[in-house]
């Protein structure tokens, strides 16, 4: 089994029962050699990825594991040899505000383009907001561009009444 970047014993906890999958997904934990199945060409058709060797996938895969804040999924489909054709990523961020809490956000959400459509976007997006719950969070969030806030609304997202601002470097 590859080094996954967390473990995958959490992720089974989580109850999806309400949900089915095709036999041939996988959901799972972000592995060591996924950088070999198309993980980054699935990110890339959500923003820019750039070239990364693997020196440098497997130094942050490893950053994002020993830090135990990190738990991106994927999906993987094992009628196309593994290839990873769905991901999201759940983060968690250390609080000092309600006595030390957790919050939980989701980003980089995406499905392969010829996935999209099939629910294996929302199956990831509650599995995330799922797995935050177990995991303890006072509350989870996510930011979106406008014309996907009703594919969150489905997901049981609701707008915070706050303004996402960002600089870019």
């Amino acid at each position: 089994m590859p080094e996954e970047v967390f473990e995958s014993k959490l992720l089974k906890k989580v109850d999806m029962s309400d949900i089915k999958l095709p036999p041939n997904l996988v959901v799972r934990p972000l592995t060591i050699e996924d950088n070999e199945n198309g993980f980054f060409e699935l990110l890339a058709q959500l923003t820019k990825v750039g070239e990364i060797s693997v020196e440098e996938y497997t130094a942050r895969f490893n950053q994002m594991k020993s830090s135990k804040c990190y738990f991106v999924l994927v999906v993987a489909d094992n009628e196309q040899n593994g290839k990873i054709i769905g991901t999201a990523t759940l983060i968690l961020e250390q609080k000092f505000i309600r006595q030390c809490a957790l919050k939980g956000r989701v980003e980089e959400v995406v499905v392969d383009e010829s996935a999209r459509g099939t629910g294996l976007g929302k199956y990831l997006v509650l599995a995330c907001t799922r797995l935050s719950k177990q995991l303890g969070v006072y509350k989870t969030t996510l930011e979106c561009a406008p014309h996907n806030v009703k594919f969150y609304e489905k997901a049981g997202y609701s707008d915070a009444g706050e303004k996402y601002m960002q600089i870019r470097f």
